[in-house]
């Protein structure tokens, strides 16, 4: 049997009631929920859809310390790679690109704005229509890749950087970059 514990710091982040966490809990839990009449507040807040009644992200948030905010950012990056690009696997993981994009904001947070890495990642992925794509590294290599030699860089990084250098403005490789609408 799983064990969930609560707080109140936890309560009043989410904002819910130590009954609204049970149901929610329970849902997680795929147990029937006990507690009836919750669920038009539940998904007023967003934290569960009614019909079927399940949990959203919002709501697996809570149990899995995911921020919804960067969940949606994430799925928002990853449909960058998959817009231009039929290669199977390109987008990455979300799970993958969720705990390196936790990493990167650690690492850079100078490169924390994510209007930025959008702007980053579809710099890059329109440099490589000239090579159809087929260089195009999965969305979360973009993020973080380790060589053989188990060093770490972020191409990420060095785009965001490019575009900071250059105020803002498109990053040109011999006019082979140019920047796409995200």
């Amino acid at each position: 049997m799983a064990e969930i514990f609560i707080s109140g710091k936890v309560l009043r982040y989410y904002n819910v009631t130590p009954t609204e966490f049970y149901y929610l809990a329970e849902l997680f839990l795929e147990k029937k929920a006990t507690y009836k009449g919750l669920e038009q507040v539940l998904e007023d807040k967003g934290y569960i859809t009614n019909d079927p009644i399940k949990l959203t992200e919002k709501g697996y948030a809570i149990f899995t310390d995911k921020d919804p905010s960067l969940l949606k950012f994430v799925d928002k990056y990853r449909l960058l790679f998959k817009k231009l690009s039929n290669k199977v696997g390109i987008m990455g993981d979300r799970g993958g690109c969720y705990d390196k994009f936790v990493r990167f904001f650690r690492k850079y947070p100078e490169y924390a704005d994510r209007d930025l890495i959008l702007k980053a990642a579809a710099t890059y992925i329109k440099s490589e229509a000239k090579s159809q794509y087929y260089y195009l590294q999965k969305a979360d290599y973009f993020i973080f890749k380790q060589d053989n030699s188990k060093i770490e860089t972020s191409r990420c990084a060095s785009y965001c950087e490019e575009i900071i250098l250059n105020g803002n403005e498109e990053i040109s490789n011999d006019n082979d970059f140019n920047t796409i609408n995200v």
